[in-house]
């Protein structure tokens, strides 16, 4: 993936998938030449994606319990917390329902494709298998896609379908954007920008988080720029149209996550 392709993709799974797999050739001194992680994007980012993904469709998750997970997820990511027993058990069933979700129709007979789906991508977020991703934003997107194309016509809800599909994959692709920005071309915050003016920036970067009042990026935006900020790529991200969120990129260099 070059970096203007990532720039306009609108397939949020590649995304993710190209930024843990991305390699570059390192020499060191004693092993010679070998492969080295070419961008620095944590597992936290990953995680907050799939959790937001999961968040747009929670409420297509018939079961409340499982439709809590989500909120858990978010909470594991942020806070690396450990999981009690009950806990445990939650997510052992929402991975073994999103494991037989293709047979889940004849248990639960009342449900629509659109939750069993919803479930599924809960589910993929407690999956620890191996390989690029657990195809949260694939079922998640699917599940949205399934609410929002109903139609009795057979190929009037297929047209409905995959027009709603690429619709919501667009969507994750900007939510990996608003997250991870860049990685061509990381970002860095100068440490004076932090400490001017009363710490203006960092007081109101952690007020936006704490309140979830993302509206204020603008004045975020501003605040950057009274310190001395001239990054015009950063300014823009603050005063554009997002979606933003837990996780921004803008925000986590201000406040030092990764």
């Amino acid at each position: 993936m070059t970096e203007g392709e990532w720039l306009t993709s609108h397939d949020g799974q590649q995304m993710l998938d190209f930024v843990r797999s991305a390699t570059t050739p390192v020499r060191t001194r004693w092993l010679g030449w070998m492969a080295a992680r070419r961008f620095p994007v944590g597992a936290r980012k990953i995680r907050l994606v799939e959790v937001a993904c999961c968040e747009r469709v929670a409420d297509l998750v018939p079961v409340a319990p499982l439709r809590n997970l989500i909120g858990v997820a978010r909470q594991q990511a942020e806070e690396g917390s450990g999981t009690g027993a009950r806990l445990k058990e939650l997510e052992r069933v929402a991975l073994l329902i999103a494991e037989q979700v293709i047979n889940c129709e004849g248990i639960f007979p009342n449900w629509k494709p659109a939750s069993f789906c919803a479930i599924a991508a809960v589910g993929r977020l407690f999956s620890r298998g191996p390989g690029p991703g657990n195809d949260v934003l694939e079922w998640s997107a699917r599940a949205r896609a399934e609410a929002s194309s109903k139609s009795n016509l057979p190929a009037v809800h297929e047209r409905r379908l995959h027009q709603a599909l690429a619709a919501e994959q667009a969507h994750q692709a900007d939510l990996v954007r608003e997250l991870i920005g860049n990685p061509f071309r990381p970002e860095s915050i100068d440490q004076a920008w932090l400490f001017a003016n009363d710490r203006a920036v960092t007081r109101i970067a952690e007020g936006i988080v704490q309140g979830g009042t993302f509206e204020d990026m603008p004045i975020l935006a501003d605040a950057l720029e009274d310190a001395g900020c001239t990054r015009q790529v950063m300014l823009d991200h603050c005063r554009g149209p997002g979606p933003h969120g837990i996780g921004c990129w803008v925000l986590d260099s201000v406040l030092g996550k990764s």
